[in-house]
């Protein structure tokens, strides 16, 4: 099983709330405010952590098409998860996103490596 899971949903206020989970360690980080909008001519919804411990951590989710969507959570340009094939799923008894990721990424190994 994968160690980290993304989840998205909608709350009742029309925007949504997203979760990464550490499957391993139970820890958590929490977007309960994210929202929709458009960048780049597509609809994204993201949102910033609200966890206490880990206050730099922001949340992207992006359609792909085809019914998969990819979300991503970054944390203040120093690491990077990404879980790119999210399916809609039932989460808690409603309509949700779902995905799954094995690592979490240096983004500065990232950049070092294109350079």
């Amino acid at each position: 099983m994968p160690r980290y899971q993304a989840t998205l949903t909608r709350n009742q206020a029309g925007r949504y709330q997203g979760t990464v989970t550490d499957q391993r360690t139970g820890n958590q980080i929490e977007f309960p405010d994210c929202s929709k909008e458009r960048k780049a001519g597509r609809w994204i919804v993201s949102g910033k952590s609200t966890t206490p411990s880990l206050p730099e951590w922001f949340l992207e989710m992006r359609s792909m098409g085809d019914g998969l969507f990819e979300i991503t959570a970054t944390e203040d340009r120093n690491f990077l998860i990404r879980f790119p094939e999210c399916e809609q799923d039932e989460i808690d008894g409603q309509s949700g996103i779902i995905g799954w990721a094995d690592d979490v990424q240096l983004i500065a190994a990232r950049k070092e490596k294109a350079a």
